[in-house]
């Protein structure tokens, strides 16, 4: 690669950041930003379930996203393969939830990890 920090983003709205100012001029020289749908572009996966991408972590935010996506038309989740919980590789569907609701309440086993 090009030794810069790498972030993908699926539209360009995700570029707008508090109070709609697009912070693309504060990211400096040492990072690169593609707005793309991923494909071909690096991996966006660092936890599968981590619906939210907040790092890593799984917790009930990420439950809630899931099903506000899922049922309601809530917001896209940042990273489409961390929603593919049990790595089918049909992407999104009620399985993932329910592995994740699994994973969560019932002591089911953790979500896959991403390759």
């Amino acid at each position: 690669g090009s030794g810069k920090l790498r972030h993908t983003f699926l539209d360009a709205s995700q570029l707008l950041l508090g109070g709609g100012h697009d912070q693309l001029g504060t990211l400096g020289d040492d990072v690169e930003v593609v707005v793309g749908d991923g494909v071909g572009d690096a991996c966006c996966c660092v936890t599968r379930g981590d619906i939210d991408h907040s790092g890593g972590q799984i917790d009930i935010s990420d439950v809630v996203m899931l099903v506000e996506f899922m049922f309601n038309a809530g917001p896209t989740p940042p990273c489409p393969e961390e929603t593919d919980i049990d790595q089918s590789g049909g992407g999104l569907d009620i399985s993932d939830l329910v592995y994740l609701v699994d994973y969560m309440f019932a002591g089911g086993p953790a979500p896959l990890p991403c390759l």
